[in-house]
């Protein structure tokens, strides 16, 4: 991976352990990542972050998330 793909991995997973801080009421050092540390999702944010290097995308939008309701 090139210097910048790295450095925008690094920061995806900066805020991922920014967001599990808030939900888990704990300072981002003491973060665990359950699901994200694993091998496989590693690898895909790390291939994502390349994968937009690669195709040269500049911007990036998405939609709201939905996030569901019910009982």
């Amino acid at each position: 991976m090139s210097k910048t793909a790295k450095q925008r991995a690094l920061k995806l997973f900066q805020r991922l352990a920014a967001a599990e801080a808030v939900v888990h009421a704990a300072k981002t050092r003491k973060i665990h990542f359950h699901e994200i540390g694993a091998l496989d999702s590693i690898i895909d944010i790390c291939a994502a972050v390349l994968s937009l290097e690669v195709l040269n995308v500049k911007k990036l939008y998405s939609g709201a998330v939905n996030i569901g309701h019910g009982t």
